[in-house]
């Protein structure tokens, strides 16, 4: 910059300071400016300056402040008049912002390369359920008991009472009035369910020495309500007599059949058909001789199928003697089933104790 330029400079807020005076002068152009007599100062810090005049020791700063400022512009000023001063003020700023980028970088690259220890995040914890408080337990209904399914019961007759009491297994007696025939006495057995009466019941009579199964059915009802019954078999042989008798309690405890005057077979007695012919397989098995072992395990005596065979020879030949053909068909049995289904054929029921 040269003489010229600084002559023409348009400077604002000049102070101007000449022996005896001191004023701020209008902005103009300044010719052939002595800067040894001129002193520049912002008008701002003059604002300042004096609204704080008079504040004692903060006010006392300031001014120093201002005159510093005033100082460094001054020299600056005469710095950049010459060629020197202006090389001068550029090399520095170009190594102030050498500088300042230097620690910038150095600053960044210390960032980079500071190992930090490694934080492990804290797993999020759950969030605490509340305590839900304990309902009151419900007392417990009792199960109930399951309802047997009922069977069929037939129903009762139209008119019919009940007489006596019916007890599965006592005695009961069955009688003809008129005191010709023979009384049937004996155990009473009930077959199927009843609603008042039963529908069917035997008697078994021994009084001959030996057992004969009467069966009874119901047939009817009288006019005053009494159940009529019919009997209609002896050991499973049918009885082919017409005959009818009445139930009527005893001493009103166990009931009892009468055969009255003027009903079915009235001092005739029962007249028995002949029994139905047995199969050949009821033949068979009642022909068959009863024989039996023991299987339970004891000291010397091993249990396997030889055994088996060896004690049904001897409790067979305790009843009589095996054919030689009998023996050898035994011990070409396979397994004890085959052994006890083979004695079968040749007239033995094995039986065995475990």
């Amino acid at each position: 910059m040269g003489t010229e330029a600084i002559r023409s400079t348009v400077l604002h807020n000049v102070v101007m300071y000449e022996p005896g005076k001191k004023y701020v002068q209008k902005p103009k152009v300044i010719e052939n400016l002595d800067f040894s007599k001129l002193k520049y100062e912002p008008q701002a810090t003059k604002v300042v300056k004096a609204a704080t005049e008079g504040t004692g020791f903060i006010s006392t700063i300031k001014t120093k402040a201002g005159k510093l400022g005033g100082s460094l512009k001054a020299i600056g000023s005469k710095l950049i008049k010459s060629k020197r001063g202006k090389i001068g003020l550029i090399a520095a700023g170009i190594g102030a912002l050498l500088l300042g980028a230097g620690a910038l970088l150095k600053g960044c690259d210390d960032k980079n390369t500071t190992a930090r220890p490694q934080v492990q995040p804290t797993p999020p914890q759950q969030p605490v359920q509340p305590t839900q408080p304990e309902k009151p337990t419900q007392p417990t209904q009792p199960a109930q008991p399951a309802q047997p399914e009922k069977p069929t019961v037939p129903p009762a007759l139209p008119g019919e009472k009940q007489e006596g009491t019916w007890l599965d297994g006592e005695e009961m007696l069955c009688k003809d009035a008129s005191g010709r025939t023979r009384d049937i006495k004996g155990k009473l057995t009930i077959i199927g369910e009843y609603e008042k009466n039963p529908e069917e019941f035997t008697i078994t009579d021994n009084s001959s020495g030996s057992d004969h199964v009467y069966k009874y059915k119901k047939i009817g009802v009288t006019d005053d309500g009494k159940v009529l019954y019919k009997c209609i078999s002896m050991n499973d042989a049918p009885i082919i007599s017409e005959n009818q008798y009445t139930l009527e309690g005893q001493n009103n405890k166990n009931p009892r059949l009468i055969q009255h005057k003027g009903q079915d077979n009235y001092g005739i007695g029962l007249k028995v058909g002949k029994a139905p012919a047995k199969t050949e397989e009821q033949t068979k098995e009642k022909d068959l001789v009863d024989v039996w072992i023991n299987r339970m395990p004891g000291p010397g005596h091993v249990l396997t199928l030889e055994t088996f065979k060896e004690d049904a020879i001897y409790a067979c030949q305790n009843k009589r003697p095996l054919t030689n053909k009998e023996l050898e068909n035994i011990h070409k049995c396979q397994n004890e089933q085959q052994v006890i289904e083979y004695l079968k054929t040749i007239g033995f029921n094995l039986s065995v104790a475990v």
